[in-house]
């Protein structure tokens, strides 16, 4: 009789992750960021309310944006877009960029003009930006 085998929770995000990682990727790591000097990277989080009644026309217009940018930044260490857990209004970017300049061409890209335009009207104030330095870490 096979003995079954109880699996914790480390054990399927192991799991999880070395199929991802065989199936393509996980979308987050770049192979020449491992290279580059984190304390060089600035890390963004850039937050806006919704005041739409059609939010999902904005989520649409942010999933091409985070795609765009995967494929035409390569200064982008990661960028995802998250949506609010308790406040489904409430989009939130996640963004590392390897250096200061990144950060300059991504603000120039035509998709983030593209973007802006989407969101025109669509949105409570202004986006809150909050910029960080790398001081040390890790990605998997």
């Amino acid at each position: 009789m096979a003995q079954e085998k109880k699996l914790n929770r480390r054990d399927v995000l192991k799991s999880a992750t070395a199929i991802a990682a065989t199936a393509g990727g996980l979308g987050f790591f770049r192979a020449h960021a491992a290279s580059s000097d984190s304390s060089q990277w600035i890390t963004v989080t850039a937050t806006r309310i919704l005041n739409t009644d059609d939010p999902e026309a904005v989520i649409e217009g942010a999933r091409e944006l985070v795609s765009e940018v995967e494929a035409k930044e390569p200064g982008v260490i990661a960028y995802i877009c998250n949506r609010g857990y308790e406040n489904p209004n409430e989009l939130m970017f996640f963004e590392i960029y390897e250096n200061e300049e990144a950060t300059v061409i991504h603000q120039q890209t035509e998709h983030i003009a593209k973007y802006r335009e989407i969101i025109a009207g669509k949105t409570e104030g202004d986006m809150e930006v909050v910029l960080y330095q790398g001081v040390n870490g890790f990605h998997r």
